[in-house]
């Protein structure tokens, strides 16, 4: 019986109430080792009545082993995993090493899990139990606060228990918390005459002062006293220190145990990995008996349970090891690694060998390269990098040692952790060109744009007449430093630099191809771009997309819809995304969704664009991936602009914006600045456009960015100009913006330059007319739709109302379709000013207040997708998928999957 914690158990029971009515939820307990965490996990487990329990428990031993946490979660449900779509059944069998290697997206594995879960959950409430998850390896931990975050409609709670202080890698934003503090003093007085019956007042409050309300002092320190202690006739020594009365208590009871059993008891702290064949045969070479178990178990050490030992309590285990000699700690963990099986506990063994040593030991460092490179292939980066940098120590080989802790760094970078990557790098000073270019990148990732411009530059000089093609492969990175940083002149330099030092380099690194398109494109130099962008296609033509390699190919696309190519973009976009969510890519998909919604956004798909952009932004945090994310936010930004949120829209902007200025990423900041600009020309203000745009001016001046497609601002700042009165200023932007649109020839550069003219000159009918037919051969509706609306006002204006009322009908047709509520407005005030009667205004087209998520899944079902494919498409579950597509023909007034297609098929959706 639990005695205390009524409002903690009461919260819990909730959680319970969540799972039975079909509702998801997820919960940490924290607090001291002792305070009553697992108490209250036995607690809920005993109350789950009808609900299927699994758990698992954190060992500190288990800490390095990819995927040990995990597979204790999921082992007793893997044999449903024939239910999981192919993508996710192929990822959790990887990681559970099952099967072959997968898709090389650590994420694929934790959404997997999820999927698992939600499965074994549509035949009863599943709770699972996580206990000491700060002991959990990394990708155990990652896996289960993925799906923690993603527990909405299915009956699945995920309840765990860690220490108060937070672990570097648990990360529990977002999650519920229960902080456990001491026992009130009636409940631990309770507590303690339950383990002390008979016990007089003063020893009573000596041993309550000592346990400070801690549980597990209450029940324990009481074992600990002899006799004399016990009847009152000498007094128990006080602890000199907060929390050393329990350490005090397990030092008694381990003292009065013969040496055997206190060796058993160390064999056992040291190895709850380990089966029990293995702690026989293990104590056995230690010259002890299982009997020596009984004995620790009969005094309430060691708990002995389905074929497994393990100690009471986590702090009885590090006492055990704490009072044993390092001579006996290596004795016991090389008995434990002699007794595992080379073959099915490689991991393990190799752990223990490492822990056996003295020093270097060539023996252990294979054998922990080996484990580390089968954990890699599983996509447990962190656990990978963890034992290559133990191998490393271990290396009796200073070259060998060198190539390890490398290594290690690749796979801390794959892990997403750059702190611990540049780290690793510190033991790596003597790598050569190797090491210095995995600094640059490192660096970049960590977000120090010019550190790592400096490393990589400074190392391709030193690397340049020694090995060529290792110095165009740094420039090469050196360029993509520039880009995110906005230095198109120096970008581009760098990019020539490295795509001459190395006859070769082009066909030995296709990103030397593909940086020098970039900036040539970025610099405003199409023509000279093209031929290297056919080039870098048939170069990447096999590149897995989903690999970090393909984001480099995934960039080029931006680059074509830059150039106008937009069909091919377009289709390349829908083919990657596609690609991603099949192979269940979690990490790559957050990247390229972000193009996906600028390139929806401009071709006339608004629902799609917001959708995608809210998706991007949510798999890019999930995934740490904070790079991306400015240029997905902005992107975001300029939809819900369009769409007329622009309370939405400038928050998201500027919230981007402080972020690129703090971190001098000033491509970043030009998209949140458009971004800003363009909503404020939406509503009407062009005044607050002008102080949201002008920057841009000089600030792309500065850079160098001369294609005017990459980032659509200058249109926007001369019509904003024109609406203020300031047309000598309108007339200066135009100049470079006509400038650059002759010497790029972009058709889109060039309509909306005699867009802009029509604005400004008298020759309205030329110019306009011009913008039109140029329109004309592009697939952008809005733009065109601008057109018309520009057109369609200084027609008015002009005296000539009938001509103009055509025109700004266009432009309102093309508005509301999008559902570009702003703009809808201004067209419907100048038909109005043209003395026209205004056609009732649009009753909403259907569709247009679904979210974001539910139309996702509004189109993906009416292409066909089933419930479930659907779910493993987006990452959800299938009642989430259900519950939305109620809604969804709740507000659409349709009552079938074929009446959805229909208004799909009709262009309803596709705005």
């Amino acid at each position: 019986m639990l005695i205390g914690r009524d409002g903690e158990r009461a919260r819990l029971r909730e959680v319970l109430a969540d799972i039975r009515r079909g509702r998801g939820a997820a919960v940490v307990i924290r607090g001291e080792p002792g305070i009553g965490k697992t108490a209250l996990l036995d607690d809920l487990r005993s109350a789950a009545t009808g609900v299927r329990a699994l758990s698992a428990r954190g060992v500190e031993s288990e800490a390095s082993l990819a995927f040990a946490g995990l597979a204790d979660v999921l082992r007793p449900v893997l044999d449903r995993r024939g239910a999981l779509p192919p993508a996710q059944r192929t990822a959790i069998e990887a990681a559970m090493a099952l099967g072959p290697p997968a898709v090389p997206d650590r994420f694929a594995a934790y959404a997997a899990a999820l999927g698992l879960l939600e499965v074994v959950a549509a035949e009863a409430p599943l709770l699972v139990l996580v206990d000491d998850v700060h002991w959990l390896d990394v990708p155990s931990r990652e896996a289960l606060l993925f799906c923690a975050r993603r527990l909405g409609d299915d009956p699945v709670a995920i309840v765990a228990t860690s220490r108060r202080a937070p672990h570097d890698d648990l990360d529990i934003g977002g999650i519920d918390e229960i902080a456990l503090g001491p026992l009130d003093e009636a409940s631990s007085r309770r507590l303690l005459r339950a383990a002390l019956p008979g016990a007089d007042e003063s020893l009573l409050r000596t041993l309550l002062d000592d346990a400070g309300g801690n549980p597990l002092a209450l029940v324990e320190l009481p074992r600990g006293l002899d006799e004399d202690e016990r009847a009152g006739v000498r007094a128990p020594p006080r602890p000199p220190r907060a929390g050393e009365a329990l350490v005090r208590s397990y030092r008694s009871l381990l003292a009065r145990l013969p040496a055997p059993a206190r060796r058993a008891c160390l064999m056992v702290a040291i190895s709850e990995d380990a089966g029990s064949s293995a702690l026989d045969a293990a104590l056995a070479r230690e010259g002890g008996r299982r009997e020596d178990l009984a004995t620790a178990e009969a005094a309430g050490l060691v708990v002995i349970a389905g074929g497994t030992a393990r100690m009471r309590h986590p702090v009885l285990r590090s006492v055990v090891r704490e009072l044993a000699t390092p001579a006996e700690r290596r004795a016991a963990h090389r008995a434990i690694a002699d007794a595992l099986d080379p073959a099915s506990d490689a991991e393990a063994r190799a752990w223990h060998l490492a822990e056996a040593t003295l020093g270097p030991d060539e023996e252990a460092a294979a054998a922990l390269e080996q484990a580390a490179m089968a954990a890699a292939a599983r996509t447990a980066y962190s656990a990978a990098a963890g034992a290559l940098e133990r191998a490393a120590a271990l290396s009796r080989d200073p070259a060998a040692a060198t190539a390890r802790r490398l290594r290690a760094t690749e796979l801390a970078m794959a892990a997403g952790r750059p702190a611990w990557s540049l780290s690793l790098l510190e033991g790596a000073r003597d790598g050569g060109a190797a090491a210095t270019h995995l600094r640059g990148l490192v660096t970049l990732l960590a977000g120090d744009l010019d550190g790592a411009f400096r490393t990589l530059v400074e190392g391709a000089r030193h690397e340049a007449a020694r090995s060529p093609t290792a110095a165009a492969a740094m420039l090469a990175d050196a360029v993509l430093t520039r880009t995110i940083a906005g230095d198109c002149h120096t970008a581009l330099a760098v990019a020539r630099q490295a795509f001459a030092i190395d006859p070769e380099g082009p066909t030995r690194v296709p990103s030397l191809v593909g940086y020098l398109a970039g900036t040539l494109v970025l610099r405003g130099q199409a023509r000279a771009a093209r031929p290297l962008l056919e080039r870098f296609d048939v170069l990447t033509a096999e590149v897995d997309v989903t690999s970090p390699v393909g984001q480099m190919v995934v960039l080029s696309a931006s680059w074509r819809g830059w150039l106008g190519d937009y069909e091919v973009t377009d289709a390349r976009l829908d083919q990657w995304i596609d690609q991603g969510r099949a192979s269940a890519a979690v990490g790559f998909l957050g990247f390229v969704l972000a193009f996906g919604c600028e390139m929806d956004f401009r071709l006339g798909r608004w629902g799609r664009a917001r959708s995608r952009g809210e998706e991007a932004l949510a798999l890019l945090a999930e995934t740490g991936q904070m790079g991306p994310s400015g240029y997905a936010a902005a992107s975001l930004a300029c939809v819900e602009g369009g769409l007329g949120l622009t309370d939405d829209a400038r928050r998201r902007a500027s919230e981007t914006l402080e972020v690129a200025e703090r971190l001098r990423v000033a491509s970043a900041e030009t998209y949140a600045r458009a971004a800003l600009g363009f909503a404020s020309l939406g509503e009407g203000d062009p005044q607050r456009a002008v102080g949201d745009l002008a920057r841009l001016e000089a600030d792309t001046l500065r850079h160098g960015l001369a294609e005017p497609a990459t980032v659509p601002w200058q249109p926007d700042l001369v019509e904003a100009y024109v609406r203020a009165g300031r047309v000598h200023d309108a007339r200066r932007v135009l100049a470079t913006l006509s400038e650059q649109a002759h010497r790029t020839g972009g058709v889109w550069a060039l309509a909306v330059t005699h867009r802009c003219r029509g604005l400004i000159d008298d020759d309205l009918d030329r110019h306009f007319g011009e913008a039109l037919r140029l329109h004309g051969r592009l697939p952008l509706p809005f733009d065109r739709a601008r057109t018309e609306l520009a057109y369609g006002a200084r027609l008015r204006r002009a005296g000539r109302r009938t001509d103009a009322r055509m025109h700004l009908e266009r432009a309102l047709a093309v508005f509301e379709d999008l559902g570009a509520q702003p703009w809808s407005r201004q067209a419907r005030e100048e038909i109005a000013a043209s003395g026209a009667r205004l056609r009732p205004r649009a009753g909403g087209r259907p569709g247009e207040d679904l979210s974001p998520r539910e139309l996702q899944i509004a189109l993906a079902v009416a292409e066909g997708a089933t419930n479930r494919e659907v779910a493993g498409r987006l990452f959800l579950s299938e009642k989430t998928v259900e519950r939305h597509l109620g809604s969804i023909y709740r507000k659409l007034g349709v009552r079938s999957r074929t009446e959805l297609a229909r208004h799909v098929a009709t262009g309803a959706l596709r705005r």
